[in-house]
């Protein structure tokens, strides 16, 4: 298809003043139209991928933010594991001291010294666990069961593993259960005690002195189900508005 550009004027009748047709020139403009509309599809097209570059752009950026971050909490977290496990590893050191120094089976600190011990080695284990979930959760493997579970009793095994975390320092532990003892739920225990234990540390880390508290509550709901809700508070140094908006 070709394309002509026209240029013209009116000519009308003298006398009459009818209009009698047009006076002008034509010139065929096929090529010069194909050259603009091909820049301009060339254009449009650099334009898109200008778009789609700077999209990429933004997401390498996102990336390579969300790789610091994990690598940096990989390293906080490896350090603080580290620092968590001597913790217990003492306890239980100092208590298998302390057992073996006892004169008899009749000393009265000998069931101390091992409820101790005990505790101490559940928090060791409950540590490595940690590490191991970590692991998982880089892999992408973390899984999580349905299964029933006492409430009472992972609030007691919450409370003895905490309990661990306040040894040999100032800080009042406190913990308190609100509830049916006999409920029993359906989720992960295992986890939900990782998260208690987990904040409850937190709490202690950053209080030098005074009090830290755990209340947990399961109170039924009109829709027949049940809210389950742990708060734990301290005297400590709180956290800013940055660090709860990420949490």
């Amino acid at each position: 298809m070709r394309r002509i550009s026209l240029s013209g004027v009116p000519i009308y009748q003298e006398g009459t003043g009818d209009f009698i047709g047009y006076r002008g020139t034509g010139s065929d403009v096929t090529n010069e139209h194909d050259a603009i509309q091909s820049a301009r599809r060339s254009q449009r097209e650099l334009e898109t991928s200008l778009q789609e570059l700077r999209d990429r752009n933004i997401q390498l950026d996102f990336a390579l933010d969300e790789a610091r971050l994990a690598v940096t909490a990989k390293t906080e977290f490896l350090g603080k594991m580290i620092h968590e496990l001597r913790t217990p590893l003492h306890s239980i050191v100092a208590c298998l001291d302390l057992i073996s120094t006892t004169k008899g089976s009749d000393d009265i600190q000998l069931p101390q010294y091992l409820s101790v011990a005990k505790s101490s080695s559940q928090t060791l284990l409950s540590l490595i666990n940690e590490l191991l979930d970590f692991q998982k959760t880089l892999d992408h493997d973390l899984t999580l069961v349905t299964e029933p579970f006492g409430l009472f009793a992972l609030f007691q095994q919450s409370k003895a593993m905490c309990h661990v975390l306040f040894e040999a320092t100032s800080i009042n532990f406190k913990a308190d259960f609100k509830g049916d003892e006999q409920l029993r739920l359906l989720g992960d225990a295992r986890r939900i005690t990782q998260v208690i234990t987990n904040i409850v540390g937190n709490a202690r880390k950053f209080t030098e002195q005074g009090d830290v508290s755990m209340t947990l509550d399961c109170q039924p709901h009109s829709s027949g189900d049940f809210a389950l809700r742990f708060k734990i508070t301290d005297t400590g140094i709180g956290m800013n508005q940055e660090t709860l908006t990420r949490l």
